[in-house]
């Protein structure tokens, strides 16, 4: 198809639109685990079947899309998805920024025995799992928290935050000792990462200063630095700036 004109290479790019269009789509129920109930792969086998060139109303026509979205709005989910993972492509977190809303969001607060307000970590929250006013409230909201934290999480950092959710879920329905374990293995495998990946940051800083002379790490930097020292000189720099390509002509 490529080959043949115009006409050949609007239908090419056309075609890869909606093979990028469709990945995104998919990958879009997969995130709001629509695979798991058998709903969304008939809708998308009869989105990518059809004739027309509309994929998402031919995916929303399917007889089963329907049940996917249990009244929600089907445009705001998938503008989210994209939304996010725009997001998630074009600002990361530092590592340490990370930590630190990591540490707030997982920040749990309950009522003591005094009445006063507590606070613990997920490493409390099985202990103190009675004096919470709505327990699996709570995990609802963790779970959103840590999924739109997801996004923003620096490269590496997602499989350990799935790992919490899948152990947050599962201390939902029975609060045993052996699962509080798995949820404190989850969150120390996240932990390890953010550890690891600050030693790296750190040895990175070190050797740069090391072998790249300051000369070539400010190259940039310096040479601006020099072109604002020269323009302060000039008591006229728009006139300098013409007789100098007035010198140039002669």
């Amino acid at each position: 198809v490529a080959g043949r004109g115009d006409g050949g290479r609007d239908l090419a790019s056309a075609a890869e639109m909606e093979s990028e269009y469709a990945g995104l789509l998919v990958e879009a129920c997969e995130g709001a685990g629509f695979f798991r109930n058998s709903l969304a792969e008939p809708a998308l086998r009869h989105a990518l079947s059809a004739t027309d060139a509309d994929l998402w109303q031919d995916f929303l026509r399917s007889g089963t899309a329907n049940n996917l979205f249990s009244g929600k709005d089907p445009e705001e989910w998938f503008r989210t998805h994209l939304e996010r993972k725009l997001l998630s492509m074009l600002s990361p977190l530092s590592v340490e920024y990370f930590e630190t809303c990591y540490q707030e969001l997982t920040t749990l607060t309950y009522k003591g025995s005094d009445g006063a307000d507590e606070t613990c970590g997920l490493a409390g929250l099985v202990e103190n799992w009675e004096r919470f006013s709505s327990p699996n409230s709570l995990i609802d909201d963790l779970q959103l928290k840590l999924h739109l934290l997801s996004y923003r999480a620096p490269a590496g950092f997602q499989q350990p935050l799935s790992a919490i959710r899948q152990a947050l879920t599962a201390l939902r329905t029975e609060q045993t000792p052996e699962r509080q374990a798995r949820l404190l293995a989850a969150e120390q495998q996240l932990f390890d990462a953010i550890r690891k990946r600050i030693e790296l940051e750190q040895f990175l800083r070190h050797a740069e200063r090391r072998h790249i002379t300051p000369g070539d790490r400010f190259q940039r930097t310096l040479r601006a630095a020099a072109s604002a020292r020269l323009e302060q000189k000039l008591l006229l720099p728009a006139v300098q700036k013409k007789l100098d390509e007035w010198d140039d002509y002669q």
